[in-house]
């Protein structure tokens, strides 16, 4: 199993959590939540208490293409279960695999799989570096229940059982094992999570995202979380350890991006007195359709040394 280099810490990050009084969408779009009293977690990300009912956002994003042919052929892990979705599978890719939980049919897996896929690779620094990245599908009969649910204390966050999905990937026919593992849980229940435990050798974090309307979004988000070690980027979200994005000091700590020394968005990684680098984010709101500066920095800096 490859290992990943560089990585200091392990967290366990929780997004999209509870405790926020949702208002409601105006013309199709959420508007900001606001904290409720008392002491529950918040989240600045909880747009909507269950967006299944609304009408598609203005800006979900919908692939030009469908999903390629070989999908469903199993092409080239012939009696794997293993379906190569985008790229060469080349050695040395970052290879993400996804899972899906409680789905009923492998088409229906498939048509999330590619919408997601699609938005994620489509956004920098995912999109610059295109020919490095390798996604897999694993066939839903070869994906035991990995469950996934909605931890009661924490609305809006889902969490899946760690060692199931792990050990699901580890046996995923995969050359050269796999970089990240994306679930995504088969509901129309607005939520997601992103999880890096630290009890597991090589492969250890994996980001889950329902299967609703803002799940490219939700995907890009999380993704961020389990991937790039990036910490929400508001002051209303349960405190986090600090991170690359989230900083006391950015005219030193960001210096070495041009137009950063001078950012001065205040809040960050629940603490006020923390700075972000974008006034709004994917790590920030699923309302828009981009990584800030330093995120892009820090998920690009990573897929180079993945497999070495």
């Amino acid at each position: 199993m490859r290992v990943r280099k560089a990585l200091a810490y392990f967290i366990v990050i929780v997004c999209l959590s509870a405790g926020l009084v949702a208002q409601e969408p105006q013309n199709g779009k959420p508007v900001a939540a606001v904290d409720p009293v008392g002491s529950t977690s918040t989240n600045c990300l909880a747009y909507s208490l269950d967006v299944a009912s609304l009408p598609q956002p203005e800006h979900a994003f919908q692939p030009h293409s469908p999903p390629p042919a070989s999908v469903g052929q199993q092409f080239p892990y012939a009696a794997t279960g293993v379906t190569l979705l985008f790229g060469d599978g080349a050695a040395g890719d970052l290879a993400i695999l996804i899972l899906g939980d409680g789905f009923d049919t492998q088409s229906s897996l498939v048509e999330v799989a590619w919408r997601d896929v699609s938005y994620l690779l489509a956004l920098e620094p995912f999109q610059a570096r295109a020919e490095k990245i390798s996604v897999y599908l694993l066939e839903k009969t070869r994906v035991p229940d990995l469950g996934c649910w909605f931890p009661p204390a924490v609305e809006h966050s889902i969490d899946c059982n760690p060692d199931t999905v792990v050990n699901t990937a580890r046996a995923a026919s995969i050359r050269g094992g796999v970089d990240e593992i994306l679930v995504i849980y088969n509901t129309t229940r607005y939520g997601g999570g992103g999880r890096r435990p630290s009890d597991y050798d090589g492969l250890y974090s994996y980001a889950v995202a329902y299967a609703g309307p803002w799940s490219p979004q939700v995907v890009a988000h999380e993704f961020g979380h389990s991937f790039g070690n990036l910490a929400d980027e508001c002051d209303s979200s349960p405190y986090q350890p600090p991170a690359v994005n989230c900083v006391l000091n950015p005219a030193e700590q960001w210096a070495d991006i041009p137009g950063m020394s001078l950012t001065r968005y205040r809040g960050c990684a629940g603490r006020s007195d923390y700075f972000r680098d974008d006034e709004d984010d994917l790590m920030r709101t699923t309302a828009v359709n981009h990584f800030g500066p330093v995120d892009q920095r820090e998920l690009l800096r990573r897929i180079p040394f993945v497999g070495e």
